[in-house]
C-alpha cells in the first residue's frame, strides 16, 4: 500500500488468482482508493496468460503531483528454457490504470524484483531483488537495478 503526497489517494496491490478476473493463473491486482470520498476510484488486474506476481508499488510524486505508479514483481510469461521467472516493472497512469510501459529483467534462471524506491533527485528508480541467473552455481544472489522514468537501465 502507498499513498500519494497529498494523502488524497491510496493504492493497494496484490496478486489475484480469481479465474473470472485473471488473465493467467495469477495476475497483478491494483486498487486506487480515494481517501476524500472513501470510495474505490478504480480497480484492475494486469497480467499475461502465465503467472504474474505483484511484490510492491511505488509512486512518483513531483511537486505534490502523482506522475506515475510503478508496479513490480515477477512473471513467468516466457519460454521456460530462458528462465523460470523474470523481474517486471510496469509504469501505470495513476488516473486511468493504462500501462505506459513495461520492462523485464532476467537471464537463464529466476529473477525476481521485490522492492523499489526513488533516489533523492527522483531521476532514478532503484529496484532490489533476487537473481539466480548471473552466477555459475545458479544460487540466489541479491540484485540491484536502476532505471529512469522511461524504464531505461542506468
Amino acid at each position: 500500500m502507498v499513498t500519494d503526497s497529498t494523502r488524497e489517494n491510496m493504492y493497494l496491490g496484490g496478486t489475484t488468482n480469481t479465474i473470472s478476473l485473471s488473465q493467467g493463473s495469477n495476475d497483478f491486482m491494483i486498487v486506487k482508493y480515494s481517501l476524500t470520498s472513501n470510495s474505490v476510484s478504480w480497480f484492475g488486474t494486469l497480467g499475461s496468460d502465465e503467472d504474474d506476481i505483484l511484490e510492491s508499488l511505488v509512486i512518483e510524486d513531483i511537486d505534490s503531483t502523482t506522475q506515475g505508479l510503478y508496479a513490480l514483481g515477477y512473471s513467468s510469461n516466457f519460454d521456460s528454457s530462458i528462465g523460470r521467472y523474470d523481474g517486471i516493472v510496469i509504469k501505470i497512469n495513476p488516473t486511468t490504470l493504462k500501462i505506459e510501459w513495461q520492462i523485464y529483467f532476467g537471464g537463464t534462471e529466476s529473477d525476481i524484483l521485490y522492492s523499489s524506491y526513488f533516489d533523492v533527485s527522483l531521476s532514478s528508480l532503484i529496484l532490489g531483488g533476487m537473481s539466480s541467473s548471473f552466477n555459475e552455481k545458479k544460487s540466489n544472489n541479491g540484485m540491484i537495478v536502476a532505471i529512469d522514468y522511461l524504464g531505461r537501465s542506468q
